[in-house]
């Protein structure tokens, strides 16, 4: 009976090992089915993320792309002026001052954008070529004038970039490139010193675009210069009524506004020789020399610095400012008279000299 019960133990004992063995190998089983099945899982999600990241990349370059396309079409808004406009606009069928005409609100020609983006390369010769084509093509088309008119006053033509420029303002243009027309017409008229038609162009083209700066400052510079001729004038007439005081004042107010005005010191210099001061009259012509004067002024400046060197009996000085009043004016008669007498003045003086030499001689012998 021993036995029997010792083999029953064991049998049990091979059950229960054979039992835990049978449930580790299923349980490996499943967990290498588990394992396989987490890496596909895995693998799809790692495939649909990176589809996903295909589709971020593309969506960003479609939108990087619309960007780049708006920022183009504001770039040829700017450039062609259409935006924020400064001025009312009129009915295309409708005329404005000078005959002026809008133009019709239809979109502009590529060739005439090709134009103006060639212009701002620098590439003139060719902007030029394709604006010539527009304006025989359409002979009122007044950007093709523009461009042209613009073109010849860089190549320093300004007869006929005048006449460019203001077919195109008659024609029409935006208000942007109108404002520029106005502009560079001033910028003609200046260098013609026609200092009014200049102010009248720069006005209108500030009017129709505010942010003008460099029409700002040219129309300050025309209207200060302006200025100076119209107070310049009023002196030399006040000076001219003999209302010196009133000269004077006018001309000094012109002076500490414009420290460098020859002509202010010219009229200051006369003034103060009038009032017998001869050295601050005789400092004061100087520094209008120094600072510039045109030729006529220039030689009353030197024939008063001669009238001034002979009151000090200084021949030699007078003779040469004199001699330089007429070079720059030879109608300066006043001058020439008084360099003609300067020998006369210089024997007179060697004779009196003489003369009270010989008395005083005799005075001496006589004592």
């Amino acid at each position: 009976m021993h036995w029997i019960t010792i083999l029953g133990i064991i049998l049990i004992a091979a059950g229960t090992i054979l039992a835990c063995f049978g449930q580790n190998i299923i349980k490996r089983f499943d967990n290498k089915h588990l394992l396989r099945s987490v890496s596909e899982k895995t693998f799809r999600i790692d495939e649909l993320v990176s589809g996903n990241n295909e589709l971020f990349a593309r969506i960003n370059e479609y939108q990087k792309r619309l960007l780049e396309k708006d920022e183009i079409i504001h770039g040829l808004e700017v450039q062609v002026g259409e935006s924020n406009p400064s001025v009312k606009k009129h009915p295309a069928d409708k005329q404005i001052k000078a005959g002026t005409q809008t133009i019709p609100k239809k979109p502009l020609s590529d060739e005439i954008l090709q134009a103006k983006r060639l212009y701002n390369e620098g590439k003139y010769d060719e902007a030029y070529g394709i604006a010539e084509e527009q304006r025989q093509k359409n002979p009122d088309f007044g950007l093709a004038y523009f461009i042209l008119g613009t073109i010849e006053m860089q190549r320093k033509h300004y007869d006929k970039g005048e006449e460019s420029l203001n077919r195109a303002v008659q024609c029409g243009l935006p208000d942007e490139d109108m404002a520029w027309a106005f502009h560079n017409l001033g910028y003609s008229s200046l260098r013609k010193q026609d200092f009014e038609q200049a102010r009248e162009f720069l006005g209108k083209a500030i009017e129709l675009n505010p942010d003008m700066e460099k029409s700002r400052k040219a129309l300050k510079l025309v209207n200060d210069h302006l200025h100076k001729k119209q107070a310049t004038a009023q002196v030399k007439s006040y000076f001219k009524e003999g209302r010196y005081d009133d000269a004077y004042r006018i001309a000094e107010d012109l002076r500490q506004k414009n420290p460098e005005f020859g002509l202010a010191y010219s009229i200051l210099g006369t003034i103060e020789l009038y009032r017998e001061h001869y050295d601050k009259g005789e400092e004061m012509l100087k520094k209008a020399i120094q600072f510039g004067l045109p030729d006529e002024d220039k030689a009353w400046a030197f024939h008063n610095l001669g009238v001034s060197s002979l009151r000090k009996k200084d021949y030699d000085k007078a003779r040469e400012f004199l001699e330089k009043a007429v070079g720059l004016s030879p109608n300066m008669e006043e001058s020439q008279k008084t360099l003609d007498s300067i020998d006369d003045l210089q024997n007179k003086e060697k004779q009196g000299n003489g003369e009270d030499g010989s008395k005083r001689k005799k005075e001496k012998l006589k004592k």
